[in-house]
């Protein structure tokens, strides 16, 4: 899969906003909790099917859809236990924060103005009244409501930020650029401030104030960030800098090679079009500051804050492509796969990412088992596509996935034949195509797929481990065969399937002792893989530890073992494995790939 989230725009911030959360600063929305109380980890296993009539049971319900990210449902639960108890501040501050998440903004319009009544400190509806009145080109009531939802580090950036755009709508360029450049509270913000004010400084035709902040962004920690490379790489081409330019998008290219943004900028270039300004009136500048706080709190693990920033940016801006696509990809996260294809179905067929949308989307599809629909998406946008190498790609790892390797195989290699100079990263095509030909018992083509793998990507431990386990399989090269696996484990040392390979490699050549030292590791590394726990009581049993070898067969048949493995563990539960042939370790030892 193609990974287009934002290509980590505030990494080095991270810890500095986890800090901010878990300190409460971003406290208030509620009377009787925090922010990020009130938006709620849900730790109920509880709910009542389809909710309840109950106040408790809705409750119940409501905190249940919440913790499965359903923001819908748990709107319409939490409105029930309201119908029961229309005074219930905490249930209230629930309900408004999930309508935000959910992106019913008129409702929550009308909630934020009752709850700034009631309590005028409350940061996020003054957030929800701050951006309606923007919207409306009122900005001095924007910005009233701004400053009152600034009274933390991190909501004091947002208030600087979004205050400053809003000068921008009333033509008041120099009192924006003020608004932040004062902002110097931490050194941790500058990126966001120099990247705005490079942003309203090209708005205003100011283009060497322009140039100087763009430069900062990136000495910043911004040449990692898709959107400010895409940002300043504009600018630059605006100029008539498209050598410079080139240069600026080659670089990102090797840290993400194939962003297809990237490649669109390319295409542009050549052939000689001038982008438009990318931030061209207030409204989208809003927008712009909204979806950077956005991806800054995706890279955390909380899930709600980013869609709450998200849903703001929207709301500002709902032509916003990166942001439809982030949306998209935390709704993936939360497996609400419907979700994400409605996220991605809102990308224009112009934008430079609607290729990915589409693989995307037929991945999702297949997420939902409507996996025949997916192959059928896939196939017709490679024949209208013919040269679209990762659409092949994507094609051929459904396929394979849904154990089809023959079909699979096809079209990897479709996705080969347009590779006139293959490149290191390409190594992952190769090795894909490797796996299907050897699960299709074509050893010899998946040998030499492997084997090219390699000599794109040397010491790749995936690669290293599947080509040596097999050899050690066939009793081929092992010598040879042993040290690559040995290599894959110092490279991945935390990957439990990559020990199991070493561990199971040793079994085959009949080192028991070494063996279970191994697989103990692997099993400790991976406790809930069932073909593990497998393999450490076989090792258990050949050195002689016949109870604990039964007690990791059992252990193993606890695991929700499959179809195949299940027959064979209840015969050496029986028997012991003298009388029993063990499955081999492929199915573990590949399970990380």
């Amino acid at each position: 899969m193609l990974a287009i989230k934002e290509a980590n725009i505030w990494r080095r911030l991270n810890r500095f906003w986890i800090v901010i959360v878990a300190s409460g600063t971003l406290a208030g929305c509620g009377s009787q909790s925090s922010f990020v109380e009130s938006l709620d980890l849900f730790t109920d296993d509880s709910v009542f099917q389809n909710g309840s009539n109950s106040q408790f049971g809705s409750y119940l319900a409501g905190r249940h859809a919440g913790s499965s990210r359903d923001t819908t449902r748990a709107v319409d639960f939490y409105d029930r236990v309201l119908d029961f108890d229309p005074n219930n501040e905490q249930i209230r501050d629930r309900a408004f924060l999930l309508s935000i998440a959910d992106g019913q903004f008129d409702r929550a319009i009308d909630q934020a103005r009752a709850i700034v009544e009631q309590h005028p400190e409350q940061h996020i509806a003054h957030m929800v009244l701050g951006l309606h009145a923007f919207k409306n080109g009122i900005y001095p009531e924007a910005r009233s409501h701004f400053d009152a939802a600034g009274r933390a580090p991190f909501s004091k950036l947002s208030a600087a930020l979004l205050s400053a755009w809003s000068y921008v709508g009333e033509g008041d360029f120099n009192t924006a650029i003020k608004t932040i450049d004062e902002f110097k509270i931490n050194a941790a913000f500058d990126i966001f401030r120099h990247y705005h004010m490079a942003l309203i400084h090209e708005l205003n035709g100011n283009i060497a104030d322009a140039e100087k902040d763009f430069k900062a962004t990136i000495e910043a920690g911004g040449d990692g960030s898709v959107r400010v490379v895409q940002a300043y790489g504009q600018f630059l081409e605006r100029q008539g800098r498209a050598e410079d330019a080139a240069e600026l998008y080659g670089n990102f290219s090797s840290l993400a090679p194939d962003h297809p943004l990237i490649d669109f900028a390319f295409a542009r270039i050549d052939q000689g079009i001038r982008p438009e300004l990318l931030v061209g009136e207030a409204h989208v500048g809003a927008a712009e500051t909204l979806y950077g706080l956005a991806s800054a709190l995706a890279q955390d693990r909380s899930i709600e804050l980013p869609f709450v920033y998200l849903r703001f940016t929207l709301f500002m801006r709902d032509d916003f492509d990166l942001a439809h696509i982030l949306l998209a990809d935390l709704f993936e996260q939360s497996k609400r796969y419907e979700d994400a294809i409605d996220s991605y179905s809102r990308i224009g067929s112009e934008s430079g990412l609607v290729h990915h949308v589409k693989l995307q989307i037929a991945h999702n599809l297949d997420r939902l088992e409507r996996t025949e629909e997916a192959i059928s998406l896939l196939r017709r946008f490679t024949k209208n596509n013919p040269a679209d190498f990762q659409a092949y790609v994507a094609l051929a790892d459904l396929l394979r996935g849904r154990e089809r390797f023959e079909e699979s195989i096809e079209e990897y290699t479709e996705a080969v034949n347009l590779l006139k100079q293959p490149r290191k990263q390409h190594w992952s095509v190769y090795y894909a195509r490797g796996i299907a030909h050897e699960r299709a018992d074509m050893w010899p083509e998946a040998e030499a797929d492997f084997l090219r793998a390699l000599e794109l990507h040397p010491n790749q431990p995936l690669v290293l481990n599947y080509l040596g386990y097999s050899w050690v399989e066939q009793r081929h090269k092992l010598e040879e065969a042993l040290e690559m696996i040995q290599s894959a484990v110092e490279l991945r040392p935390g990957d439990g399937y990559i020990v199991d390979s070493l561990g199971w490699a040793y079994y085959q050549l009949g080192y028991y002792d070494v063996a279970v030292e191994h697989l103990e590791r692997a099993v400790s590394l991976t406790p809930e893989d069932p073909v593990i726990n497998d393999h450490l009581g076989d090792a258990y049993w050949r050195v002689g530890r016949p109870i604990e070898a039964r007690f990791q067969w059992r252990h193993a048949l606890s695991l929700n073992a499959d179809e195949e493995l299940l027959p064979v563990l209840e015969r050496k539960l029986d028997r012991g494995l003298e009388e029993v042939s063990s499955l081999k370790g492929r199915r573990s030892a590949f399970n990380s790939q």
